[in-house]
């Protein structure tokens, strides 16, 4: 063997050997607290897609299960599904750490172990001490400052309005509704799956099976009632199949002009 081939053989040889010790010695690091990643975060491209097309259903362009990520002082929570974490482990990659699943289960909330082991999150903007950005499983996140429903209210119904008689109806930025005949809570519906042939977007009263729908057209904000499709006359709107058996009715029954 030449000079220059035994060189490189050792050169390589070391660089694997220094390779598997930084491995090591990251598998070892100890488990640090998720201080600056706690909160709610948005899929990036719905974020952006939303004021362009003021939809959840169109904004979240298929992508419904990853929309909100949200992370706390032990869990980890995509879409409604999650689990509990210890923490995070620094890799030897800058800015990447693996999220460190508890080793049991909660039996009493039947949360599994969750992300698997192994799973990596990388922070994008905003550095370890407040992530303003993230990107997990080959998805780019960005930090709302609520939750998704409450930042989707606040982009696109949020306001005070009025409508062809004058009267004034308010939709707060917590999510209650101050209409002339009734008030209300609700939460904006973005299980997308719960849509058969939308052309619209629901908001679903708080603690009751009712849905309003809802759509923009130009500086007209359309109020509808859901039409039964496929139940019986006289049924709540059940879930079918993952499919919500409504549509929104064609002629809205309120017209709503937002206040300046």
């Amino acid at each position: 063997m030449n000079t220059y081939k035994k060189t490189a053989t050792v050169f390589l040889r070391a660089a694997g050997f220094l390779a598997v010790s930084s491995c090591l010695a990251c598998s070892k690091a100890p488990v640090e607290k998720v201080d600056g990643f706690i909160g709610f975060y948005a899929l990036e491209s719905y974020a952006q897609n939303l004021p362009l097309s003021r939809s959840p259903l169109k904004a979240c362009a298929g992508d419904r299960f990853t929309l909100q990520l949200e992370i706390t002082a032990d869990s980890w929570n995509i879409f409604d599904f999650g689990g509990l974490i210890e923490g995070l482990r620094p890799t030897a990659a800058p800015n990447v750490y693996t999220i460190v699943p508890t080793k049991k289960s909660d039996p009493e909330s039947g949360v599994q172990p969750y992300p698997a082991p192994g799973d990596t999150v990388e922070v994008l903007a905003g550095g370890r001490e407040q992530v303003a950005r993230l990107k997990w499983r080959g998805k780019t996140y960005s930090r709302i400052g609520s939750s998704l429903s409450n930042w989707t209210n606040e982009q696109l119904l949020a306001g005070e309005y009025t409508d062809q008689r004058g009267r004034k109806y308010l939709f707060t930025g917590d999510e209650e509704a101050r209409w002339p005949d009734r008030t209300f809570s609700y939460r904006m519906e973005l299980d997308i799956k719960h849509s058969l042939a939308p052309n619209c977007d629901f908001i679903r009263v708080k603690d009751k099976e009712e849905y309003i729908g809802y759509r923009w057209d130009g500086n007209k904000l359309l109020i509808c009632h859901p039409e039964i499709l496929t139940a019986e006359a006289g049924h709540p709107p059940l879930v079918n199949d993952g499919r919500m058996p409504f549509n929104c009715s064609s002629k809205p029954f309120l017209v709503l002009t937002r206040m300046k």
